[in-house]
């Protein structure tokens, strides 16, 4: 038995049948679109979905020593010192740079929607 057909095989490619020439409308063209059906009775129209809202944030206050760069995320946030960061809920990398104490640390820190922390680093100590 054969795995692959043949070409030859009459029964497995028959002969081209000719094809009909028809009108096509231009690609740009707009289609018509059908109505939608009315609610059956008794049911109503679904609420509109919820828009997509902005994430709850949680207030962080960064006590670090002065001219320590502040990347939250990847993504620089500033040279302390500098005013608290109202920071989506969820785990963030923090890390700090201060090229006069040569320090690069990096954190996890979670932060929830609402709170206010004050994150203090020592980075003489550390």
């Amino acid at each position: 038995m054969p795995l692959a057909p043949n070409p030859s095989d009459p029964q497995l490619f028959p002969s081209p049948q000719p094809i009909e020439a028809h009108e096509e409308p231009p690609s740009n063209a707009k289609r018509a679109r059908a109505p939608e059906p009315p609610p059956s009775p008794g049911q109503e129209n679904p609420p509109p979905s919820p828009t997509p809202s902005e994430p709850e944030k949680g207030l962080v206050d960064f006590r670090l020593a002065s001219a320590t760069r502040v990347l939250l995320n990847g993504h620089e946030v500033g040279v302390t010192p500098f005013l608290p960061l109202e920071i989506p809920e969820g785990r963030h990398t923090v890390r700090f740079i201060n090229a006069e104490l040569a320090k690069d640390v990096t954190r996890v820190i979670s932060v929830k929607a609402g709170k206010t922390y004050v994150l203090r680093y020592n980075l003489n100590k550390n």
